[in-house]
């Protein structure tokens, strides 16, 4: 089983399992756990949004607001 665990989901309890707040998302696939930086993830989004773009260019206003949305959100500087 795998999952995926944002710090904002967990309440007071399970966040006393971590020694400290994690920035980015908690990737759990078996016994192993990672945590991928939410910079991390904005690239790969990115990506996929560029792909998506290219076979439906008509949606490329509205991927570009939802990426600038996700990017404010998740305090990521543009590089």
């Amino acid at each position: 089983m795998g999952g995926f665990t944002f710090w904002s989901d967990l309440d007071g309890f399970d966040q006393s399992f971590y020694e400290e707040e994690f920035i980015g998302i908690e990737v759990e696939f078996g016994s192993e756990t990672i945590i991928v930086a939410y910079e991390i993830v904005y690239d790969y989004f990115r990506i996929a949004a560029k792909r998506y773009v290219e076979k439906r260019p008509r949606d490329r206003k509205e991927l570009e607001l939802y990426l600038e949305e996700m990017r404010k959100n998740l305090n990521i500087e543009l590089r």
